[in-house]
């Protein structure tokens, strides 16, 4: 179903799903298989270079689709343009324009939504302490859960925040220390001053490091568990 016929992967429990497909001209759709409305998307253009990694995020609008500047590839502050990409996520339909895709050109897309115990999409605003920062309970539709992965980016302040990569392999116990871009080409570096723990239901900031706990500024996130649907939590 859907305007566009997809290629598509969807995990058995519905969170996660990848669609690549070709574009077609004006407002296009295609269907996600997530079988709710998806909560975090990424979208390339896999032709035009000048394109940008295109990301919706629950949390930033509540529609979707009026987002606008918020790119994997980039660190801008997420901006907002009416009907940006054309309409609002449904169950079963995802929307894109040649805001995000250029012409007929092949494309790529990432769909997620919480699953409790196995993904967590939300936020939290920062209050500025060097060492009290905010305790965030990842928001997986349920009570949370220890993160294994955990994707921040500040979308409303003044840093014009990196997208921050943290895991439990790279930093075995706490704080997480060892920092790495996904809108950079820069190396993997330890910041003492961007500490972070890693909780039982979430995550404590642990810093004031710009990105990731500027006094009211608001930061996304995007989580995997590191013992799927609670089984050791």
């Amino acid at each position: 179903t859907g305007g566009i016929t997809v290629t598509r992967s969807t995990a058995s429990h519905q969170g996660f799903s990848i669609c690549k497909g070709t574009s077609g001209t004006g407002t296009q759709n295609f269907a996600h298989g997530l079988g709710a409305k998806p909560e975090m998307v990424i979208l390339r253009d896999l032709d035009d270079n000048s394109q940008h990694w295109q990301v919706q995020h629950k949390d930033v609008n509540t529609n979707m689709k009026d987002i606008t500047t918020l790119g994997l590839n980039r660190t801008n502050d997420a901006g907002s343009s009416s009907n940006w990409w054309g309409a609002e996520p449904t169950t079963t339909l995802q929307y894109f324009t040649t805001n995000q895709v250029t012409g007929t050109n092949d494309f790529v897309c990432y769909l997620f939504r919480r699953i409790p115990g196995l993904i967590g999409i939300g936020h939290y605003v920062g209050n500025g302490s060097s060492t009290d920062g905010p305790a965030v309970i990842i928001d997986d539709g349920a009570s949370g859960f220890k993160p294994a992965f955990l994707l921040i980016k500040e979308y409303d302040g003044s840093n014009n925040g990196n997208w921050f990569i943290r895991d439990n392999v790279r930093d075995t116990y706490n704080p997480s220390k060892n920092d790495f871009y996904a809108n950079q080409t820069a190396a993997e570096y330890t910041d003492s001053n961007s500490d972070i723990d890693f909780t039982a239901n979430g995550f404590k900031i642990r810093c004031n490091a710009g990105g990731y706990n500027e006094s009211e500024a608001k930061n996304l996130y995007l989580a995997f568990a590191e013992e799927p649907f609670g089984l050791n939590n």
